[in-house]
């Protein structure tokens, strides 16, 4: 899969870039919203794996503008669940909560490309 991966944390975008590349994929990091909607615009993505807390962007456009695009996408963040507004959509399914495990993520990225293979609206 060709996959956007983004986060502010440029530790965590080289770590997963990397875990993401020995399993075969195609990896292009962003560190904020803006990069995000240029590299959307500009590339054919499979799948893409943003932060909901990503500078120089609201992330409910953001979501928005990926949904309309038809890039599939997987949502992580730093907020609790339980937190007011943590998620931009209440029935958004493929969101990881941090900390997670990389095998956690490993299993969210093919859930949800698999699930966009096979039809599944998101």
């Amino acid at each position: 899969m060709k996959i956007l991966l983004a986060d502010r944390d440029r530790d965590f975008l080289s770590g997963y870039r990397l875990l993401l590349q020995s399993e075969g994929h195609t990896v292009v990091t962003c560190f904020d919203g803006t990069q995000v909607l240029s590299c959307a615009v500009q590339g054919d993505f499979d799948l893409a794996a943003v932060s909901t807390r990503l500078p120089r962007t609201d992330s409910r456009e953001l979501i928005d503008f990926l949904n309309e695009s038809r890039i599939p996408l997987l949502l992580f963040s730093a907020d609790s669940p339980d937190a007011a507004g943590a998620v931009p959509d209440s029935d958004f399914e493929n969101i990881l909560y941090f900390p997670f495990e990389p095998a956690a993520f490993m299993e969210a990225v093919l859930r949800t490309g698999k699930s966009i293979e096979e039809g599944d609206q998101l």
